[in-house]
């Protein structure tokens, strides 16, 4: 997801209130393209809250529970991987607009650089994300038009245990995940709350 609005959605954390959904095992397209990202690093998979907004002011509103995660591998000084977009429907988007729960994935291919805002870091990640149709599981394509091939830059806090994820450049803190010390990273960020 381009970096500008994964910023904007991010900044959407504040807000609350939005809608119900199920379970990641149901087979109803969120939360199926996890991994461990590598290495024998814990899954991120688990740590959802898909009913984070429900029960707010806003249940009458299309809308989802929404999180990004990445599950990275480090071959040399390239980091590959996938990032997802993983969206919960609420009632009200299922009703309105055949809404239902699902995954936006792109594949990643990044290259370590120095840290560019995070004193703390211990490196950077730059490079560009290109949507995978395949792990793609949402049917609305205006969630990612634009979105197809995107640039991504982030700096790692990387203990070898603990990863945690930051936007390059402005330092705002994207998500926290797993590190084997070898290779192998993941994240999940925060949930959210996003309206259609």
């Amino acid at each position: 997801m381009h970096r500008t609005l994964w910023l904007a959605a991010l900044a959407a954390l504040a807000l609350s209130g939005c809608g119900d959904k199920g379970d990641d095992d149901t087979g109803d397209g969120a939360g199926e393209g996890g991994g461990s990202g590598g290495g024998d690093l814990p899954s991120v998979w688990d740590d959802h809250d898909e009913d984070h907004c429900e029960g707010g002011e806003y249940d009458d509103v299309p809308g989802a529970t929404s999180y990004f995660l990445g599950e990275f591998t480090k071959d040399d000084d390239t980091w590959g991987g996938t990032e997802y977009w993983v969206l919960y429907a609420n009632d009200a988007w299922a009703e309105a607009d055949n809404g239902q729960d699902c995954q936006i994935a792109w594949t990643v291919q990044l290259t370590e650089t120095d840290p560019s805002a995070c004193s703390v870091c211990e490196y950077g990640l730059e490079g560009g994300a290109t949507i995978d149709l395949s792990k793609t599981t949402c049917s609305q394509e205006g969630l990612w038009s634009g979105e197809e091939n995107v640039q991504l830059s982030y700096d790692v806090n990387d203990d070898g245990v603990t990863a945690t994820f930051y936007f390059s450049g402005s330092g705002t803190y994207l998500g926290e995940g797993h590190s084997n010390g070898d290779g192998a990273l993941n994240y999940l960020s925060d949930p959210q709350c996003d309206y259609f």
